[in-house]
């Protein structure tokens, strides 16, 4: 929704002309009108004001009614009523209210909804009363010391008294304490359902949805909350380094300011008279302006949900949007700094002050929520910036004041005062929207005292939330997983990082630098970024609900840091963040470039390694430019985030995936179009028809939306990294909403560039539709190699069911894929018809793929195959041809239900998979009584160990509320669960070896508890999935 256009086209007006013609209010606008719109809308009763006055509306003696044209919220009109002290405005006709009846599809409860404005603040209130003709049922008062327009959502469930159903009476009465006075009213909906997460308390309605204030949107919707807590805050003394603070923020602004043109300055006055502001009494008014995010009141996703006609749908959602405003009034901002032209300042200033002042009058205030404020940081941000560039403009206009307390409020900066023991996590959204606008806030109090007291209560802040998210809570963990809606959520987190990295390379060096473990923290989730990307382009299995293969990190964080220093702040420049910036940056500062290479520092060179991100539920293994990644889902963590306009066909995406990311992600496997979503590389799954894997979404309870994001009652989930190598292990299951009687039990193993994938234990239900493991899906492209089988390739068209040991097979990106005897191998290559995940259209693409057929209804399937990543022909010959040699390149131990267990020669190391406690019997491992991840190496003097207990242990025993009352477990919203913010658990477990071993090097949650049969018993205490390394001697 953009600025109404004009119908004709505005020839340039001469700077001097323009600047006239802003001080004076004068405009040569075309008269804004509107169409009459029916009252009775398929929603219920809504008032708007544009079809004259409705019959169903009278007033006492006291006051009278009638149709404005001065200030209206739609359309060109609005009711004014003008009052004496007490006076009533009556509405005749059934409210509409509903009583809630709890269902698993919607939440939505029935609220009023209005719009007020006030030409002057009162110190009293309005109070509306809802009754069955003369008998009051339900009311609420709402104040009324505001200027201009204020929005009230208001549930019923929340007012004082008992509506029912039969309501046919609306009552507003004017307040008591002044003699006589003018509301106007606009947009009045007597009751219609409303998402019971989105109403929002302000000073006008501080008792509006409380609960939101512990609600998993607190982060948006707790601004009242946020501004109590810093009016209670103890001052406090603070040393005094905020200018350099300051400059910092304002170089950073100005990088982005360039040259005004006439071509510009043209398109800001084109956009800028679109608003229609005139200015009478000192107020600035305009047309509407809304926002999308509240205008979803009335959405579901971009559908219509039925409560408006389209004439009404057209009304509301043709005004301006706040989004374009914002960028507006940054654009004049940099207009401002862009020019020296005196005439043209004052233009540009004189512009900006009106928007200003009319977004006041619009409601965009301090203490105003206007009705919810859900997800507003993300229209915000440019008007964040935009203030604090025109700060001088705005004192000496006398509007500092004013705009410092509006930033403050949108930007919730009394959530810095909350008291440390009660922060428990970190809100990404708040990193990405809101945190550079509190910072911003901050550099605008005059006082510099406050200012100093401010800022030192930021530093403590972010060092405290920073290093504080338990459970799946937001925020970043120790692996480096960043946490957005209980899950590793890297495109959530990249915006994060973007908001973050400035602010904390602003605070450094200075008195208010966050602490040296807050820095080192996010100094290593950002890193990790690089890690489980190529070329910033991320795994599928971390892409959340946007599977694109699109999804790309950012490289400013880098920069940032690199600039912010060392954590220990020893270095002023981090070297090794310059080096990966340098690495990953596509558009170099040349001036940066200089100050790096002046150093000594150049741009490094991927990272090489194994790391287990256990929070993430996921393995990443990089060698020679490639990486490969694992992942699966567990009690604790979703299989998958589904909205009804975002992954409709994701359900299978983390069944024990196994991507591999070749070193320019242009030649990825994945492609959107045509892709088989039933066949995600590396996972076991049921192949249903495209239209059946299609999600059942939804909205199971007020904590979360329509949406889908399953969990599995298994715990058993995590990686393992040891000395560049690891493993990875999950027991996936079936969530009964589908199929409750699927499970795998699966395994990867990476030694170098060899892995190893392993699966028993297969089995479901479905009769059906056949099980399969895929090995590949793999889009053809044109420049791309194509997929070979004993060195033939395979053409379009070609279907191929093979002997797996005599098959040499490699993929376009030269993964060469072998597969021991006695598996059914199903190769193809075709135009496969699929949906798009976001709307369900038909797409088209042409696809390679190697599947592991096992049959309808496997009981206890299995299945093995190794890759050699990356490799030639001549080395995969030479690796198959070993397969049958009495020295085999690794050798499988056990495979079943209990453990798998491989064994790689070339490195002499051994790993374990344990899936359940009991007798192991299988190369050094005797026995263990909790189920594992295990790593060895080492001979029969030495032997050097890491281990993980995988599950994070948020909580022991079943969750009981996951279940129905025959015992099944049932759709929950992750939001709900009282563990999603809980530590995990420490564990002590029993692992047992065969010989009798010593200490050898012995971390302080490893210790020899005795010797049994010639055996050495060890107790290992775990904790929050952690590798744990030792080791031991004879």
């Amino acid at each position: 929704m953009k600025v109404i256009p004009f119908a004709k086209k505005r020839q340039l007006l001469t700077a001097a002309v323009s600047a006239a013609l802003l001080l004076s209010g004068c405009s040569s606008l075309e008269t804004r009108t509107a169409q009459g719109v029916s009252d009775h809308q398929p929603g219920g009763a809504m008032y708007f004001f544009e079809n004259g006055l409705p019959e169903t509306i009278s007033t006492d003696s006291n006051s009278t009614i009638q149709l404005s044209g001065k200030h209206y919220r739609d359309g060109a009109h609005s009711l004014q009523w003008n009052f004496n002290n007490g006076s009533q405005l009556t509405f005749d006709q059934p409210v509409g209210f509903k009583h809630f009846k709890a269902n698993g599809s919607d939440q939505s409860r029935h609220s009023f909804l209005v719009w007020i404005y006030s030409e002057a603040p009162v110190n009293d209130h309005l109070t509306f009363q809802f009754g069955e003709d003369d008998q009051v049922k339900t009311q609420f008062k709402m104040k009324l010391d505001f200027t201009g327009w204020r929005h009230a959502i208001v549930p019923f469930g929340e007012m004082e008294g008992n509506p029912t159903e039969m309501m046919n009476r609306l009552t507003l009465i004017a307040p008591e304490s002044i003699t006589s006075g003018s509301l106007y009213i606009d947009q009045m909906m007597l009751s219609i359902p409303v998402d019971p997460r989105w109403p929002t308390r302000d000073n006008q309605l501080p008792f509006v949805n409380l609960a939101a204030d512990s609600a998993p949107n607190s982060h948006w919707l707790s601004l009242y909350r946020f501004d109590q807590l810093a009016k209670k805050a103890a001052v406090s003394n603070s040393a005094s380094t905020e200018a350099v603070i300051s400059e910092r923020f304002n170089t950073l602004l100005m990088d982005e300011v360039r040259p005004l043109t006439d071509k510009k300055l043209e398109a800001i006055r084109d956009q800028y008279y679109g608003y229609q502001i005139k200015r009478e009494h000192g107020q600035a008014t305009g047309i509407p302006l809304d926002n999308t995010n509240r205008l979803k009141i009335f959405l579901d996703k971009g559908v219509n949900k039925g409560l408006l006609d389209d004439q009404a749908s057209d009304l509301l959602f043709k005004n301006a949007d706040l989004k374009p405003y914002g960028e507006l009034m940054m654009d004049i901002a940099s207009a401002w700094h862009g020019t020296d032209n005196e005439v043209t300042r004052e233009e540009l200033a004189t512009m900006f002050i009106n928007l200003a002042d009319y977004f006041d009058d619009q409601g965009f205030a301090y203490g105003s929520s206007l009705g919810t404020v859900h997800h507003f940081g993300y229209s915000l941000r440019p008007l964040f910036k935009a203030h604090f560039l025109m700060q001088d403009v705005l004192n000496e206009r006398n509007r500092l004041e004013r705009t410092q307390q509006m930033l403050s409020w949108f930007a919730g900066a009394g959530r810095i005062f909350e008291p440390a023991d009660q922060i428990d996590s970190f809100n990404i959204d708040v990193m990405n929207t809101q945190l550079q606008g509190i910072l911003a806030s901050i550099l605008l109090i005059s006082d510099s005292n406050e200012q100093a007291r401010w800022l030192s209560q930021l530093s403590q802040w972010l060092s405290t939330s920073l290093v504080t998210s338990p459970g799946t809570a937001g925020g970043f963990k120790e692996d480096g997983s960043m946490f957005h809606h209980s899950q590793h959520y890297p495109a959530y987190g990249k915006g994060g990082l973007r908001g973050l990295t400035p602010v904390v390379y602003m605070l450094s060096g200075t008195d208010y630098a966050i602490s040296q473990k807050a820095h080192a923290l996010l100094r290593n989730a950002t890193l990790m970024t690089a890690v489980y990307a190529n070329q910033n382009r991320t795994l599928m299995s971390i892409a959340g609900r946007h599977p694109t293969g699109k999804e790309s990190m950012e490289t400013d964080p880098f920069l940032y840091m690199a600039l912010s220093g060392t954590p220990d702040g020893g270095q002023t420049i981090d070297q090794e963040m310059a080096a990966t910036w340098l690495r990953l940056t596509d558009s170099p500062a040349p001036a940066l470039v200089d100050k790096f290479t002046s150093m000594g520092i150049s741009a490094n060179q991927p990272a090489v390694g194994n790391w287990s991100m256990n929070y993430a539920g996921l393995a990443l293994h990089r060698r020679d430019g490639w990486v490969a990644g694992a992942r699966g889902f567990s009690r604790y963590l979703v299989s998958h985030e589904t909205y009804a306009n975002a992954n409709r066909y994701g359900r299978y995406i983390n069944y024990g995936i196994l991507e591999i990311l070749p070193e320019n992600p242009d030649n990825r496997a994945f492609s959107h179009d045509g892709w088989n979503w039933a066949r995600w590389p590396g996972t076991t799954a049921v192949q249903l028809p495209v239209d059946q894997l299609n999600a059942d979404l939804l909205n199971v309870d007020t904590f979360s939306g329509l949406e889908e994001m399953l969990l599995s009652t298994q715990s058993f989930n995590g990686a393992l990294s040891m000395n560049d190598n690891g493993l990875f292990a999950t027991i996936v299951e079936g969530h009964p909403k589908y199929d409750g009687s699927f499970s795998a039990n699966k395994s990867v193993f990476f030694f170098d560039d060899r892995i190893v994938a392993l699966g028993s234990g297969i089995k479901t239900a479905d009769d059906q539709h056949n099980t399969e493991t895929t090995l590949f899906q793999h889009a053809v492209r044109s420049d791309a190699k194509a997929t070979t089988i004993n060195g033939n390739k395979l053409a379009s068209g070609d279907r191929k069911q093979l002997a797996t040991s005599s098959t040499l097979l490699m993929d376009p990106n030269s993964n060469a894929y072998f597969l021991p005897e006695g598996q059914s191998l199903l190769i193809e290559q075709q135009q496969q018809e699929s949906r798009h995940q976001k709307n369900s259209k038909v797409t088209h693409g042409e696809f390679a793929t190697a599947v592991l057929s096992h049959g309808k209804a496997p009981e206890n399937a299995g299945y093995e195959y190794a890759v050699l990543v990356n490799t030639t022909v001549e080395k995969a010959a030479q690796f198959k041809n070993s397969l049958s040699s009495e020295l085999k390149p690794y050798q499988v131990i056990r495979k079943d239900s209990q453990a798998h267990v491989v064994e790689d020669q070339a490195s002499g190391m051994t790993g374990y998979a344990l899936f359940s406690a009991g007798v192991v019997d299988a190369g050094v491992v005797a026995s263990v009584d909790t189920p594992v991840l295990l790593m060895t190496e080492g001979d029969e003097n030495k032997l050097s160990l890491t281990l993980v207990d995988p599950d994070l242990r948020l909580y022991q025993g079943r969750d009981e509320s996951q279940y129905d009352e025959q015992g099944v477990q049932k759709e929950v919203s992750i939001y709900s669960r009282s563990w999603r913010k809980a530590p995990s658990i420490p564990h002590t477990l029993t692992l047992e070896l065969k010989g009798q071993w010593q200490p050898s090097s012995l971390p302080d949650d490893v210790v020899i508890k005795g010797y049994q049969n010639g055996n050495t018993l060890l107790a290992i205490t775990t904790e929050q999935a952690r590798n744990i390394e030792f080791e031991l001697k004879k």
